[in-house]
């Protein structure tokens, strides 16, 4: 299942960088290999290149820089937990498969 995710949005990235160069029609299987690498390389620096320019950005303007985020997070988790509890336990009393499933679970991972 995580290859098909993969393999989609790989296929998705590569149609949407050929695309934008005009040609796509034509491309070779080389041309394909280059943008697929530079579909790659993209994910992983522009994220990188996007933290420094905010760094960069928040320090022209004279901001002080901020702690980390406790109270959104401790906000989130405290709503998110009972919705996954509730969920989770109407899907156990409904479904004997899934009800299996999260007592296995619960044994092996949440030893008392």
């Amino acid at each position: 299942m995580l290859l098909a995710y993969t393999f989609t949005t790989v296929s998705m990235g590569l149609l949407a960088l050929t695309y934008l160069g005009g040609r796509w029609t034509r491309y070779s299987l080389f041309d394909y290999g280059e943008k697929a690498l530079q579909f790659v390389a993209s994910l992983i620096f522009r994220p990188l290149r996007l933290v420094r320019d905010l760094r960069k950005e928040r320090a022209e303007s004279g901001l002080a820089q901020r702690k980390l985020p406790v109270g959104p997070v401790v906000r989130g988790l405290v709503i998110a937990v009972p919705v996954v509890f509730l969920f989770g336990s109407l899907l156990s009393s409904a479904d004997l498969v899934f009800n299996q499933k999260i007592n296995e679970f619960i044994q092996d991972h949440l030893k008392f």
